[in-house]
């Protein structure tokens, strides 16, 4: 019986490394795509200030209601593709809480189990 519970708790052991590592490759993909999300919100800013520039210009020299109505569309989409990476840039930071309270549980657990092994 006491070797059955040592196996066990070494099979649980190595299962939380196993965990622990799959959780950290995650993690860092996660840390890319935030950085990307950083990235590209970014470009995306810089991008929209331009637009406004150039539509100020473009609205001077042609006051054409059709104009006005394709460059309010593109400010739009642009616009809109600014809140989608803010909002991708909340669930990556949400997702990161969540795993690191589960890291902190496992290594707890990962804690318990090695204190079960000693005695």
């Amino acid at each position: 019986k006491e070797m059955e519970k040592q196996e066990i708790l070494e099979k649980s052991i190595v299962a939380v490394k196993s965990w622990k590592e799959k959780k950290e490759e995650q993690e860092k993909v996660a840390s890319e795509k935030e950085k990307e999300a950083k990235e590209k919100l970014k470009q995306n800013e810089l991008a929209v200030r331009e637009w406004e520039k150039k539509k100020l210009v473009m609205l001077k020299e042609q006051n054409d209601a059709k104009c006005k109505k394709i460059e309010e569309e593109k400010l739009k989409k642009e616009m809109e593709k600014q809140e989608i990476l803010e909002k991708s840039i909340v669930a990556v930071k949400s997702w990161k809480e969540k795993k690191e309270e589960q890291e902190k549980v496992a290594s707890e657990k990962e804690k318990e189990a090695k204190e079960k092994l000693k005695q």
